[in-house]
């Protein structure tokens, strides 16, 4: 009996170890499957355009059409029409007396539109030059009711011109002008710093002179056409 207990030790203890994993059995490892990650869309944000500055464009003067307004201020027409009365009182150059009082009616009138012109000048201050000719007539209306013999005596002889009115209504109210004077102003201009100045000197034509004249009162002249109604600026 004594020589089988090596055995049943031999025995349980190989048991023994087998059930505390002593014994080396492998185990094959299975691959865990890789789950594929999702992009997430990324947000565009949107790029802010910032405005690009406009640069001004300096529009530079034309002296032509600078030239061409100042021509369009002598308008066309029958300006500063007036009347007025001449009193039998007072005689005539011959000495002759009225025996009634008379009214005519003045105005001055711009038939054709005002010529303008630009030249170069040799100098480097003014370069260019702007002529402006206006011409006018001061006229009387026609169709006057008087004769000769109606404004002095009956045995006067001969004939008036026709523009006596025997009333101020009758004479307001005549249409019908016609010159008795004509005349022609041409002024100059100098064009400096990007505008047209007047110069001093006018060149000017009276039928009553008929010839050119010149003088040095350019503004004087301007004004006294703004004051009868040609010049309108």
């Amino acid at each position: 009996m004594a020589k089988r207990k090596p055995v049943l030790l031999s025995v349980a203890l190989s048991l023994l170890l087998v059930g505390c994993g002593g014994t080396d059995v492998s185990q094959q490892q299975q691959p865990v499957a890789q789950q594929p990650v999702a992009q997430q869309p990324v947000a565009q944000q949107p790029v802010a355009q910032q405005p690009v500055a406009q640069q001004p464009v300096v529009q530079q003067p034309d002296p032509v059409a600078a030239a061409k307004r100042i021509a369009q201020k002598f308008p066309v027409g029958v300006h500063s029409p007036d009347v007025t009365i001449f009193k039998k009182e007072k005689k005539t150059a011959l000495g002759i007396q009225r025996v009634r009082d008379y009214w005519i009616k003045y105005a001055y009138v711009t038939e054709e539109s005002t010529k303008y012109d630009v030249r170069k000048t040799e100098s480097l201050v003014s370069p260019l030059e702007a002529i402006i000719e206006v011409n006018f007539s001061h006229c009387k209306a026609i169709g006057g009711d008087l004769s000769k013999q109606d404004l002095y005596e009956p045995n006067s002889s001969g004939t008036i011109d026709g523009t006596e009115f025997s009333s101020k209504e009758k004479a307001e109210a005549a249409e019908e002008m016609e010159p008795f004077l004509e005349a022609t102003y041409r002024f100059k201009f100098s064009w400096q710093d990007g505008k047209w100045n007047l110069q001093n000197e006018v060149e000017f034509f009276h039928g009553e002179f008929d010839r050119w004249r010149k003088d040095t009162s350019a503004k004087f002249k301007l004004s006294e056409l703004k004051r009868k109604g040609i010049y309108k600026p």
